[in-house]
């Protein structure tokens, strides 16, 4: 069978089994066979490993379910798709292999994720936020364009400040008072009490006029009739 019928066969059966309900093919392994593909990965078996693993171990139910053998391409498809995702995975980082643990150091070494959102971010404004701003000031009007730009922008920088926020970076300033919190207030900080008297001022002053602007014009309507 050539390349080109055999990626055809493997898209017939793909499209097969996502008609069954399954994602990939490990998720349609008999019994626990994607708990199996999990535990193996997880022990860092390679991928052409883990697919004789699994041939050995559920080969004769799949061939009575009609099932094609699992491949090893089949394997990094879900480990790609499904497998990296998962809570299970980055548990093998942090309490994995030594391998593992050197080659995820590695890659947070040679990419700092925070450092490329803030220099995409920087790029991001100067090629495109800026040059919609000049646009818009000279035709002097504000344009669909410039206000998706403005929103990306917007979206970029708040993701930023989240990801600030949860390294610690930067603190949310908090809203809500604690009602149960004691306050200490210095009496002898005559201050506070010359505002709260001047505020008190301004609020009957308030009421005074409101008042008498009311009454001048029942007043006005009285003498009218």
């Amino acid at each position: 069978m050539s390349k080109v019928a055999t990626n055809r066969a493997n898209l017939v059966y793909a499209k097969a089994l996502r008609k069954q309900g399954y994602r990939t093919a490990v998720h349609a392994l008999p019994g626990d066979g994607k708990e199996f593909v999990d535990e193996l990965l997880a022990k860092n078996f390679t991928l052409r490993q883990i697919a004789n693993e699994v041939m050995k171990k559920y080969g004769k139910e799949m061939e009575k379910r009609g099932m094609k053998p699992i491949s090893h391409m089949s394997i990094q498809r879900y480990k790609e798709k499904f497998f990296d995702k998962t809570p299970a995975f980055r548990k093998m980082v942090i309490h994995g292999s030594e391998a593992t643990k050197e080659e995820a150091e590695k890659v947070l070494k040679e990419f700092d994720a925070y450092k490329e959102m803030v220099s995409l971010t920087r790029d991001f404004k100067r090629n495109r936020l800026m040059k919609v701003k000049k646009m818009e000031k000279k035709i002097q009007l504000p344009t669909d364009r410039g206000d998706r730009v403005y929103q990306q922008y917007f979206d970029m920088c708040q993701a930023i400040l989240t990801e600030e926020m949860e390294l610690g970076m930067r603190v949310r300033p908090s809203l809500s008072i604690d009602m149960n919190e004691s306050v200490d207030i210095d009496l002898e900080d005559k201050t506070l009490i010359k505002q709260a008297e001047k505020a008190l001022a301004v609020l009957k002053g308030d009421k005074n006029d409101k008042r008498k602007s009311l009454g001048e014009k029942v007043g006005s309507i009285s003498g009218k009739t």
